[in-house]
């Protein structure tokens, strides 16, 4: 498993930790916000897409690209723009 922290810092009111990894051939960008109520977010692509999306960026690359407190919210229109399919689900 490789795993790249994106953000680790406050933001807004609350503390806010993000990474990008691969699990299982399977990209997985997590969010997880820590204030009065804690919530925590998803987006994952399955091996294929994965495969489509690491041909444009490498892994190495993620935290280039997506480093800061917005960085789930960047890598979803990436997908997006570049027609590449990812799945949300939040607690």
């Amino acid at each position: 498993m490789k795993c790249i922290v994106l953000y680790n810092g406050s933001y807004l009111t609350m503390k806010r930790y993000i990474t990008a990894e691969i699990k299982d051939n399977k990209l997985v960008f997590s969010l997880q916000d820590l204030g009065r109520e804690e919530y925590e977010a998803f987006y994952s692509l399955n091996e294929e897409e994965t495969k489509k999306f690491l041909k444009l960026i490498p892994f190495r690359k993620i935290k280039k690209k997506f480093e800061g407190p917005e960085a789930m919210e960047n890598f979803k229109k990436f997908c997006d723009f570049n027609a590449i399919k990812c799945e949300f689900s939040a607690f």
